[in-house]
Parts: C-alpha cells; sequence; structure tokens
C-alpha cells in the first residue's frame, strides 16, 4: 500500500512539473505572438503555425515508418478538437492579441478553467469539491487584483471578447480531448487534431495570406512562428493532452490561472514594465488560489463514454 501511495504521488508530481513547463511556455506565447501581429495578420500567422506542426509531426511519423489512423468511432472527437482547440481557439486568441494588451488576453483565457469545470459538471463527468471550488474563486480574485490597475485605464471590446470566446474554445476542447487522449495518445491527438485544424483555417486564411507582406517578417518573425508552432503548439498541447488524461480535468485546468502571472513577469524581463503592490498581492493569490484547489480532490461521477 505504501509502495503504491508513493507511485501515485510521483506521477502527480511529474504531471504538475508538466503542467508548469506547459504554462509557462504559453506565457511566453502571449508575448512572442503580441511582437509580432502588427508585421503578420493573424490567420497567416495560425495558418503557418498549424503547417509547422503537421510537417513536423507527420513527417516523424513518416520516419518511424508508421503514420496512426483515426477509427471511424472517434473520427466525431478528432473533428472537434480540431475545430475548437486548434482553428477557433488559435485563430481567436491572435486576433484578441492584435486588438488589446497581452494581459488582457491573459485575463480572459484564464477564464477557461472555470468554464471547463462549469462544462465537466454540467456533463457528468467530475465534480468538484468545496475546496478546489475556494481555490477556483480564491485564483479569479488574484487575477482581477493583479490586473484591475491594467483594466481601470481601459482596453480594446473587441480584443477582449475574441479572447474570452476563445476561453470557451479552449474549455471545449479540454473536455473533448480527454476520452481520445486515453485511447490513442497525445502526440496523436496532436497530429490529426492541428491537420484538421490546418485544413479549416486553410480557406479563410487564402486571402489574408496572398495579401501579407512575407518579406517584412525577418528572424524575428519566422522565429515567433517557430516558437509558436514546435513549442506553444505542438510541445505544449502534447504535454496539456497527457497531463489531462494523468490527472484529470479539474486539477489540470487549475494551472492556466497561472498565465497571467508568468505574462506579467515575462512583460516586466521583456518588455521592462513596472508592477506595483497590487500586481504583487494579485500574484500571490493566484498560486494561493492553485494551492487550495491542488489539495482539493475532484470526483469522478461518470466514466467517459466509450
Amino acid at each position: 500500500m505504501t509502495e503504491r501511495k508513493r507511485e501515485s504521488g510521483a506521477r502527480v508530481d511529474v504531471a504538475e512539473l508538466a503542467m508548469l513547463l506547459t504554462v509557462l511556455i504559453w506565457a511566453g506565447n502571449n508575448i512572442i505572438v503580441k511582437g509580432v501581429v502588427d508585421t503578420i495578420a493573424p490567420l497567416p500567422y495560425v495558418f503557418l503555425r498549424f503547417l509547422f506542426v503537421v510537417v513536423i509531426v507527420f513527417g516523424l511519423y513518416i520516419v518511424q515508418g508508421r503514420i496512426p489512423l483515426i477509427p471511424r468511432d472517434d473520427l466525431k472527437w478528432f473533428m472537434l478538437t480540431g475545430l475548437t482547440g486548434y482553428a477557433l481557439y488559435n485563430a481567436l486568441f491572435t486576433a484578441g492579441l492584435k486588438y488589446t494588451t497581452a494581459f488582457s488576453t491573459a485575463v480572459m483565457i484564464s477564464s477557461a478553467p472555470l468554464l471547463t469545470s462549469v462544462l465537466a459538471r454540467a456533463l457528468g463527468i467530475e465534480a468538484m469539491s468545496r475546496r478546489q471550488w475556494a481555490g477556483f474563486v480564491l485564483s479569479l480574485l488574484g487575477v482581477a487584483v493583479f490586473v484591475s490597475d491594467k483594466m481601470v485605464e481601459g482596453n480594446p471590446a473587441w480584443g477582449d471578447l475574441l479572447s474570452f470566446l476563445a476561453a470557451i474554445s479552449f474549455a471545449v476542447y479540454s473536455l473533448a480531448t480527454r476520452p481520445i487522449v486515453q485511447r490513442h495518445g497525445s502526440l496523436m491527438v496532436t497530429a490529426w487534431s492541428s491537420l484538421i485544424g490546418l485544413i479549416i483555417i486553410a480557406p479563410v486564411a487564402a486571402i489574408p495570406m496572398a495579401r501579407q507582406d512575407w518579406g517584412a517578417l525577418g528572424f524575428t518573425g519566422w522565429g515567433a512562428i517557430l516558437y509558436s508552432s514546435a513549442l506553444s503548439m505542438l510541445l505544449a498541447y502534447t504535454i496539456w493532452g497527457w497531463a489531462i488524461q494523468r490527472s484529470g480535468v479539474a486539477r489540470t485546468a487549475l494551472f492556466l490561472y497561472l498565465i497571467p502571472v508568468l505574462t506579467g513577469v515575462l512583460s516586466f524581463l521583456v518588455l521592462d514594465e513596472a508592477f506595483g503592490v497590487m500586481k504583487i498581492l494579485g500574484a500571490l493569490l493566484v498560486f494561493a488560489g492553485v494551492v487550495m484547489a491542488r489539495m482539493g480532490s475532484a470526483h469522478r461521477l461518470a466514466p467517459v463514454e466509450e
């Protein structure tokens, strides 16, 4: 029994380290994408992200000598993850960053855990303990305090709205990815979902692609696309899917609350933005909420449909 408990604890630790790495990558992506959205339009940027990921991951499968195919029974799940977690989320996220600040986008995206939990509860997948709900509330309060002095200045409404819609898309993706990750592994889900996302986004990106000034990108622009593709999408999405499989939707989603804080830290280091007492207090509240919710446990209400 002791050995079994130790093994379980070790798995939780590995999963949490993986989730911390993922949110750090995504926080960095907020800063990087914000720096290039004035140089490259959102849809061409998203199209190239998908294209890079598809070439990398399917190239890897070709080298291995086998491309795993989607079973007919799971096609609906892959279509849903490709639509919500890739096409819609990335298009809305990138467009939102163009019209608002990285902080505002991070705040809107941080609502995804609560949306995910509400959906999971409504569908009978997972229940939330009182301590976890208290942690969610505390983290939400921390996010509000953290960005309060920034939000009162007034940010473009369209950018905030697009970012919130992106959070809804990610919440749906977090639930949709769970059953197929359990059966096929996170790399296969990333591979086919990104290809489906590429197919969906290609028609609407065609005209912006033709109008894009590709010569203006330079090393910085192409480097940002490579980071967003290889690290933020391919690596981070794969890790995120694995973490959901290992720790569940509710506990994994909690870590998204750290993204606004990490985005703030990176903004300070990269963009020389100063932070006052309210932002420091907000960061502490966010971390306290994550710790509180981590101490609670999610109770599964029903198995995932096969």
